[in-house]
Parts: C-alpha cells; structure tokens; sequence
C-alpha cells in the first residue's frame, strides 16, 4: 500500500461501481432477468449481479452458500446460477451438477470470476491521487535524468533530493496538479497528484539515485516521490453496501475527462 497521510477532510477517491445510491430496501430484480445462466471466461460477478438485480451492489442479499460446494463464494467459468424463492424471497443458487467433488478441485482459486475487473480495482487502490501540502514539501523530487535524458521512462535512472532510508525502497512518481477546493468555501482540500511511473532506491543521499521501473508517462524535473510499501497481489475485491447513509459531492474526475462512466475514479 502507498504510505502517505490522509489528513484531507471531505475529500475521498472513489470508484465508479455504475450505481446511484448505496440504500435500499429490499432486494428488486432485473425486470429482464435470466432463470438460469452459465458463468463464461471473461464475466465479472458486478456483470452476473447486473443481469439479475435491479441494484447489483445487493449481490449478498440473494446468494445462497451451499455448505455441500467446496469454495462456495467462489464463482467459475462453467458454472450455472439458478434463480428460485425461498420464503417469498429471491435467492440465487450455484449448480455445479457433479463438476467436483467436496474434496478434490482441479481449478486453482485464482480462476475464479472476479468481482470487478482487477485491472480496474488495482490502480485506485494503489496509487496516490490526492496529496496535501506538507506531503508536497517533505517529498522527495527528481532534479537530474542520467545519460543526458531530458525526460525519463521505464529503464532510465535519475537523481533525487534527499532519501536517506533504505527501506522501502520502491516510490511512486507523481506530478502534483490543480487544487482539490471545497465547492462552498474555497478552502483547498488537497492537491491532485497525477500517476506518473514507478522507482527502484538504488542508492541513499543527497542526491539519491533512483531507476524508473515502469511508467504510464514521461517523467520530468520536479515530480515528486511518494514511498510504496510492498503488500500481496491484489486477487480479488469485494465492494459492499456501507453501514450507514453517506452523503458527498463529486469535485473533480481523473485524468482530466468532463463526463463520468463506469469504473472512472472519481473524488
């Protein structure tokens, strides 16, 4: 996970899930649902939920755990889902017909259906993309491209002020932007950090010297460091309704779009 503080009031990042409100009161269907589907490469469980629910997000609310399927939260490719009642209440129900046995399964856990694509879900989680100000002053920045380069990408090595700790030795390289402003003050919340690239520590002091690792856009004199702690892979990620109502105002959108879509970051 990115280390960083989170001092910023009323300022939160979050994912586009293709939903209008979080509250509901019962769990509504898809006027156009399937009795039965059969799971295929390539489908999400918010795709499957969408085919049956009104509000995909009530995914828990219907499912129904088998205690005689090993993995049952786990959903794969070839699998069927049956529609059916239970008490008057829609429940959704996982037919495997035999495929395994309660103690032997072929498939390893990581082919499971995803929730929502990884490649959607990983970068919101991992990349920094609000800063406050004393994060701004106290990071690190770039101030010389080795080998003559005027600009850096994956592979070229440069010099940065002042890292004098060894680990972590991975930071992510962003370019502070416009300023998060609350709509009805005008105080600033935070600043907008732009997702540059990635850098290996290769040696501590003043200057350090660092080596892009990959980058999504050129580097250049002045962007800023923020250290990245290792953590595992990201498999998978389970989105769910919160416990209370909770009330916000879109400000800002990423990367610079005017029009918001599913999946796109949002602050």
């Amino acid at each position: 996970m990115l280390h960083f503080n989170n001092k910023l009031i009323g300022v939160i990042s979050g994912l586009l899930l293709s939903f209008a409100s979080l509250a509901a009161d019962h769990v509504a269907l898809n006027p156009t649902h399937p009795e039965r589907y059969t799971v295929v490469k390539g489908d999400t469980l918010w795709d499957i939920s969408s085919m049956f629910l009104r509000d995909p997000w009530l995914w828990p609310e219907v499912w129904y755990v088998n205690p005689q399927v090993e993995n049952p939260h786990l959903i794969y490719p070839g699998d069927e889902l049956v529609l059916t009642y239970l008490d008057g209440r829609p429940i959704l129900k996982l037919d495997r017909k035999g495929k395994l046995s309660p103690r032997v399964r072929a498939t390893p856990l990581d082919q499971a259906i995803p929730t929502i694509p990884i490649d959607a879900i990983a970068p919101f989680l991992t990349r920094p993309y609000v800063v406050d100000e004393n994060q701004l002053e106290k990071a690190p920045y770039i101030v010389h491209f080795l080998d003559d380069h005027i600009v850096g990408g994956a592979g070229i090595s440069y010099y940065a002020r002042s890292i004098m700790e060894e680990q972590p030795n991975q930071y992510a390289i962003v370019r502070p932007e416009k300023p998060y402003k609350d709509p009805d003050t005008g105080d600033i919340l935070g600043y907008e950090a732009v997702y540059v690239g990635t850098s290996e520590l290769k040696r501590t002091g003043d200057p350090a010297k660092l080596l892009i690792t990959t980058s999504d856009q050129e580097a250049i004199i002045g962007d800023r460091l923020l250290k990245v702690m290792q953590q595992e892979p990201l498999i998978d990620f389970q989105p769910r309704v919160p416990d209370m109502p909770i009330e916000g105002r879109i400000i800002s959108v990423l990367n610079g779009v005017s029009q918001i879509g599913q999946y796109n970051v949002v602050v």
